[in-house]
């Protein structure tokens, strides 16, 4: 359905739209962790390396990547 200007409203709701997206990098090969806040990022010069992440334990761990969203 066609809320205007060319937008047009999911099907099963917006409800629907973080679940796809989920799936979506899932399927593309990235990794997602959940119930896991940043802290900071690792960076040698202007690059980064790693994203520092504290779990639902309240242990920190490095996550070594070559892309950050």
């Amino acid at each position: 359905m066609d809320i205007g200007l060319g937008v047009s409203y999911p099907a099963a709701g917006m409800g629907r739209l973080p679940q796809v997206l989920a799936e979506a990098l899932a399927d593309a090969g990235a990794t997602l962790h959940y119930s896991a806040s940043a802290v900071h990022l690792q960076r040698r010069g202007n690059r980064v390396t790693g994203v520092v992440v504290r779990t639902a334990d309240g242990t920190e761990e490095v996550l070594p990547t070559d892309v950050v969203v």
